[in-house]
């Protein structure tokens, strides 16, 4: 039976009352979406994840997002691999350069499928079995994405990339070691799947890009098709637009995480400088490095009992989290009852299919931040290593160095500092 409602589900004989109902009422449109057959479930086999990906994508306008563990998938009929995302977005593709529209996809997958160390070593090859199905998808082969654009006279680079995330820190040493060894970077270890289309719809769940997840008949899975009602002011291609309040405030979210640009509070001198500079690059992150807040809100122990409850029942879910978030939810500070006077800074300067976005923010931002990391830690997978004699040369020797750490023994920690001090966000 169709229910317009649900309501808010709670553990078996917990009271809610009707006013806490009433603060968990949306306006998404969900759909439940899966991967089961026989085996697992008793039922026919049912691909519906698969189903939601393809057409999502065949119907799509301006982009897709997509953040994923894996990313296998064939574009044309193949004896090993089954299902045709990869397919669905080369068509999508050709069909937007031949009607010559602006269209464009961004896919986020980790660097290595698995935990990080050296490739070459025989307890990698796991790894590198999957990284050479994810490589024929994505640019070798023959029958990848990439060649397949080329061969319809399409530069792939105008329309699709893959990026992926990483991170560095510092670890204690002790006092007799050497002090740089406290300089660590590891990869982000990408394990969500999710697909932000248009700033209109999201699937999000846990079925990876691979036949063992879409296929229906192997892997069970489970996911969501999201479309908010709601809509708030955006961006899209230079112009004002219409988003879903969900997709857009999770993709904004996502991004300014990625980009570093959580805190950042001054994205109208964005603006203003690439209005000045005309065609000339911007040089937008310095400009960035003096516009952040920092008074975002901290989880802090109760001293008013009585009143910190008071606090948590009027604060609405979104709210609840900002208080262990290191930024206040994107989602969160657009309320129905908002007016929405002021100009949308951040969407424009964010606008998916902006030109000067993509070039001079989101892959200056993954250039610079691979360069220092290659310069400093020397991590594989990288462009400039393309055999395993050219592997063993870049990768440091284990018995001197540690994976992750500080590649170069002549740099000192004021010069690790001062290339460290120039990463921003985690995209690279």
């Amino acid at each position: 039976m169709h229910r317009s409602k649900l309501p808010f589900l709670m553990p078996k004989g917990e009271f809610v009352a009707d006013r806490d109902e009433s603060d968990f009422e949306g306006s998404c449109k969900v759909q439940i979406l899966r991967s089961s057959s026989k085996w697992s479930s008793d039922i026919e086999r049912e691909h519906s994840i698969y189903n939601a990906y393809i057409e999502c994508i065949a119907y799509s306008k301006h982009f897709i997002y997509i953040e994923n563990q894996f990313f296998i998938s064939a574009t044309q009929e193949d004896k090993v691999l089954r299902n045709k995302i990869a397919q669905a977005l080369v068509e999508r593709i050709r069909r937007a350069h031949e009607k010559g529209e602006n269209y464009r996809v961004y896919i986020i997958i980790p660097l290595i499928p698995a935990f990080e160390g050296d490739l070459a070593a025989s307890e990698s090859s796991s790894a590198r079995s999957v990284m050479h199905f994810q490589y024929i998808s994505i640019s070798r082969g023959g029958n990848s994405i990439m060649e397949r654009l080329r061969e319809y006279g399409i530069d792939p680079d105008q329309y699709i990339n893959w990026f992926s995330l990483r991170n560095h820190g510092q670890i204690k040493v002790e006092e007799t070691e050497d002090e740089r060894h406290k300089y660590v970077s590891e990869l982000l270890y990408i394990h969500d799947k999710l697909m932000i289309v248009d700033d209109k719809i999201v699937i999000m769940g846990s079925a990876n890009i691979n036949d063992r997840s879409m296929a229906g008949n192997r892997d069970s899975e489970i996911a969501m098709i999201i479309e908010d009602t709601e809509t708030i002011p955006s961006y899209m291609d230079g112009k004002e637009y219409q988003a879903a309040k969900f997709a857009h405030t999770l993709r904004m979210q996502l991004w300014k995480e990625h980009l570093g640009l959580l805190n950042f509070n001054k994205w109208e001198n964005l603006l203003d400088d690439e209005e000045k500079a005309g065609d000339k690059e911007v040089d937008d992150l310095d400009v960035a490095r003096k516009h952040y807040d920092h008074s975002y809100p901290l989880m802090t122990r109760s001293i008013n009992n009585s009143k910190d409850i008071q606090d948590i029942e009027t604060d609405q879910p979104a709210k609840m989290l900002d208080r262990v978030s290191r930024s206040m939810s994107v989602f969160d500070r657009y309320r129905k009852h908002h007016k929405f006077n002021e100009k949308r800074h951040d969407a424009a300067v964010l606008d998916p299919l902006s030109e000067r976005f993509y070039q001079n923010i989101w892959l200056k931002t993954a250039n610079t931040n691979t360069e220092i990391y290659r310069k400093l830690f020397r991590c594989v997978p990288d462009d400039t290593v393309h055999t395993y004699e050219q592997h063993h040369q870049f990768v440091p020797n284990n018995d001197t160095t540690q994976y992750g750490h500080i590649a170069d023994p002549d740099l000192d920690c004021e010069q690790i500092e001062t290339e460290l001090d120039l990463i921003k966000g985690h995209l690279n």
